[in-house]
């Protein structure tokens, strides 16, 4: 059994939520409509990598962006660790985030929370927003 992520995968997960954060690039904002629309139940998995994405402006505005998404089911904060280096190395090729130290845990709890304050504010506005409309 497959203990982990690989370099690929958390690249991949990365350039997922890098899209996601781009909210000015309106192909984004449509297919945030079009899930939204449909009713699909997604499921937020972010990795927090030491002085990549561990930045709490960037995990606020995360949160704000995934607080406008209707149908989210879960939110995952995975702490980056180091275990595709040994696979790296086992290719004999380099480790890309060679010298990039694991995550504690406590961290990516701290992460998370920093997320679901951005969630709140943006849950917060949206409702001020509907009310303001209706009033």
């Amino acid at each position: 059994m497959k203990k982990g992520f690989t370099i690929l995968e958390m690249i991949i997960v990365l350039t997922i939520v890098a899209l996601l954060y781009l909210l000015t690039i309106p192909n984004i904002q449509q297919k945030k409509e079009i899930i939204d629309n449909k009713g699909c139940e997604i499921w937020i998995r972010h990795v927090v990598v030491p002085g990549i994405t561990q930045n709490d402006k960037y995990l606020y505005k995360l949160g704000e962006f995934i607080g406008t998404l209707k149908h989210v089911k879960a939110l995952d904060v995975l702490p980056y660790h180091t275990m595709g280096a040994v696979k790296y190395q086992n290719l004999g090729m380099k480790y890309p985030l060679d010298g990039v130290r694991p995550l504690e845990k406590q961290e990516a709890i701290a992460a998370r929370e920093v997320i679901k304050e951005g969630i709140r504010a943006a849950r917060k506005k949206l409702k001020e927003k509907k009310w303001n409309f209706i009033s």
